[in-house]
Order: structure tokens, then sequence, then C-alpha cells
């Protein structure tokens, strides 16, 4: 069964839907988040995201953080299909936000977290 690690570096928690890019295998997502800071997470070497218009994590969990999956059914599934041969070295995120009634799941190498401070009013 998977087990649900908080990330605690930021917070998607009522931000804004998140703008995504994705190039040359790295996924680039940016949002504003509830303090109006700009978060700008790149996940080098993505393999597989998904978008759901409904968070996916049970309801044991907050839909309004984001979190590592530790023994992901997914990963597993891309390695049986011959996606990963090492799914030791990558990761699956769960990026929850709360106030779209949304998730991004994302199996990457890792992630880079940038944040900036707010605009004083």
């Amino acid at each position: 069964m998977p087990q649900y690690k908080r990330l605690p570096d930021f917070s998607t928690a009522d931000a804004e839907v998140p703008t995504l890019q994705f190039r040359e295998g790295n996924l680039v997502v940016e949002f504003k988040d509830w303090q109006e800071k700009h978060v700008r997470i790149t996940f080098p070497d993505t393999v597989a995201f998904s978008w759901g218009d409904e968070p996916v994590v049970p309801d044991s969990v907050r839909d309004d953080n984001c979190y590592q999956v530790l023994g992901s059914v997914w990963v597993d599934k891309l390695v049986e299909q011959g996606t990963l041969h090492d799914p030791r070295l990558y990761r699956h995120y769960i990026l929850c936000f709360n106030a779209c009634n949304s998730s991004l799941e994302v199996v990457s190498l890792h992630m880079v977290i940038a944040a900036e401070q707010p605009s004083p009013c």
C-alpha cells in the first residue's frame, strides 16, 4: 500500500491554477501560492505526468499539500511497461491544488523548487 510523505518545502494550499510546460524531458510547473509568492518547480527527466480535475489522494491525506508517494503503483506499472529500468532513481510526486480541486502527479528524478517573496503592497 502506498504511503504519502508530505513535502514541506512549499505550499499549494489556495494556490492559483498552475501553468505546465514540458520541454526536452523536463516538466516546469509555475503558480502563485496563497501568499502571492511565485513558485517554480522543475521536474528533471520526467517520464510521466498527469493532471486531474479531482485530488488523487486518499481521504486520510490533505488535499492542500504536496507529497512523495512511497511504494507507488504507478512507478511499478512504468517498470512493467519498460518505461523505467531502475525505479530506485525515480520519484512519484503529487501536488494537490485544493482551490481548483485538482492535482498533478509526476514521476521524475527529483524536483527543484524556486520561490520568490510576495510583492510589497
